[in-house]
């Protein structure tokens, strides 16, 4: 189990989560699904891939996800397609914005909201989700509901252009 934890970064506790209370298992979606966004990005912050794409595709399974393989589009478009549907699936978990943490001496992307990569995630561990807020994609714009009282530290920037 230390292998695979060291090789994937994913944590040991998190590999280990068996016990439910009731002596029941977990599924692996169970187990992923408790795991924000932003922390399974960093899983992959470190990921080489053949295929410039594939940084993007091989993530579908972390995230439960379905989208079409384009090849030649780019890293990433790839991955910028990828978060989107990453918020689609799953509205409540604001974490996937908190890319870029930590990381001194770099400039965040002023014009998308997303990460350009899972590497500007690579510094994010044990990120938890609150439930206090929702983001709906449309096609020009994002819409964040949210309980401004159950959030504490936020700090997002959006910078949105037309």
């Amino acid at each position: 189990m230390s292998d695979i934890a060291e090789i994937t970064r994913i944590k040991r506790n998190v590999l280990e989560r068996y016990d439910i209370g009731e002596s029941e298992m977990y599924t692996v979606r169970e187990m992923l699904a408790s795991v924000s966004v932003a922390t399974r990005m960093s899983w992959a912050a470190h990921r080489q891939t053949i295929r410039d794409e594939d940084t993007a595709y091989c993530l579908l399974g972390l995230f439960d996800v379905n989208m079409p393989l384009l090849y030649g589009e780019g890293d990433e478009k790839a991955f910028l397609r990828l978060q989107r549907e990453i918020v689609q699936q799953i509205p409540s978990d604001h974490s996937i914005l908190a890319w870029g943490r930590g990381m001194s001496g770099s400039v965040r992307n002023k014009t998308s909201i997303f990460s350009p990569s899972p590497r500007w995630f690579a510094h994010i561990e044990d990120l938890s989700v609150r439930d206090s807020m929702t983001m709906t994609l449309g096609s020009s714009c994002i819409q964040l509901e949210t309980l401004l009282g159950h959030l504490e530290n936020l700090d997002i920037r959006l910078w949105l252009r037309k």
